[in-house]
């Protein structure tokens, strides 16, 4: 996983010669979802296109230390890459986009006794719209839904390992609400 971020990385260094255009971005919303570290690095290729590698990380649990049917957590580590349409000028106005996105993870609810963990490989389709707010600040908006497969297993609880479930199926699901704020070079 890590040489596939790292060749994705030096891909686009070597696109942005050609395009001197980027942009960084981080998700408010991920943020609000038990403090889920995200961040988005997106490459212009034209006026149109652009190609996006972004990440999420959340390694917290809650109430660990309580009652094992009340600790709670979203623990995650995701990757996606994919490519932005831009119909008027890039990172401006509407926005498509696909991607491919891996994620492991494992999480438990506050209001639920079971617990999930696992990991999901899947397509994914989000539409947006960039608000240019300065030179170098635009305000993202945007929902997307993803597809794929998924490999979980699940428990009794957080931290008993009785297993309850297991097995791989398919999924389509909501995928992002996004409320990003993005920073261009």
């Amino acid at each position: 996983m890590k040489r596939l971020l790292i060749s994705f990385i030096i891909i686009l260094y070597a696109i942005n010669a050609y395009s001197q255009k980027l942009a960084i971005s981080t998700d408010a919303i991920g943020y609000i979802n038990l403090l889920t570290i995200n961040g988005e690095i997106d490459m212009s290729l034209n006026k149109n296109w652009s190609v996006c590698a972004s990440g999420k990380y959340n390694p917290f649990t809650y109430n660990k230390n309580k009652e094992a049917n009340k600790q709670f957590q979203n623990r995650q580590a995701c990757l996606a890459v994919g490519v932005k349409y831009w119909p008027w000028f890039i990172y401006s106005g509407w926005y498509y986009e696909s991607k491919i996105q891996y994620k492991e993870y494992n999480k438990s609810y506050m209001f639920s006794h079971g617990s999930y963990e696992g990991n999901a490989l899947g397509l994914g389709i989000n539409i947006g719209y960039a608000l240019l707010l300065s030179k170098h600040f635009n305000m993202e908006f945007g929902l997307g839904i993803w597809a794929g497969s998924n490999n979980y297993t699940k428990y009794a609880c957080p931290r008993c390992g009785e297993v309850l479930d297991k097995g791989t199926k398919t999924f389509i699901t909501p995928n992002e609400v996004l409320l990003s704020l993005v920073y261009t070079l």
